[in-house]
């Protein structure tokens, strides 16, 4: 089988567009994968009652590296959701508020996974899409994740300009290594930013 993987890869062909065997998949889609960005509420749901505009832009890199950091054991592939699939999940946060999310699978080809969260009581938003593309190395894999991501503030503008709400988030891409073998090592690479257009505060970040 892997035999049979790998030449179809050696050929070009994106491994998102290949069947593969269940036990190299993680148990879950990526639409609820994408949950895991959100996976450290408790730094997102302060940040929107910081005067500071510095303070806000450090605390949204806080939670975005701290969400990175949830990177399963394994080097496992979610499955691809079909055209149509959705995801939707509820959860309850530290200040008694909740969090609303939906994912759905708005393209095959090439594959989009497009996703919404808010956090109505906090005025949070966060949004966007991410299409992942995976190329063959050597014995090495990388997933490249196109697309982007946003988190909006829309309530408790007494702290801070109209103009400031929005921050705007790339993807870090992904690497395999030794695919083949019993040890696999998984790790962020390349660079992602955030970035806020009213400040022009940027954060780059090399892995």
């Amino acid at each position: 089988i892997l035999k049979n993987v790998y030449v179809q890869l050696s050929t070009g062909m994106n491994i998102h567009d290949i069947s593969l065997p269940v036990f190299i998949c993680e148990p879950r889609s990526m639409l609820e994968k994408i949950t895991d960005f959100m996976g450290y509420p408790q730094f997102i749901i302060r940040v929107p009652y910081l005067e500071n505009p510095l303070q806000r832009f450090v605390g949204i890199l806080k939670f975005v590296l701290s969400c990175w950091s949830l990177s399963p054991n394994t080097a496992k592939k979610p499955f691809n959701p079909v055209l149509g699939e959705y995801f939707r999940s509820r959860w309850r946060f530290q200040d008694s508020s909740y969090g609303y999310y939906i994912g759905e699978q708005t393209s095959i080809n090439p594959p989009i996974s497009s996703y919404y969260f808010c956090n109505p009581a906090n005025g949070i938003v966060i949004h966007g899409e991410t299409c992942p593309k995976t190329k063959l190395s050597g014995t090495n894999l990388k997933t490249v994740l196109k697309g982007g991501n946003k988190i909006i503030f829309y309530k408790h503008q007494k702290y801070y300009n109209q103009n400031e709400k929005e921050y705007y988030i790339s993807t870090p891409n992904i690497s395999i290594k030794n695919k083949w073998f019993k040890s696999l090592s998984m790790n962020y690479s390349d660079t992602f930013f955030i970035w806020c257009p009213n400040t022009q505060y940027i954060a780059i970040i090399n892995f």
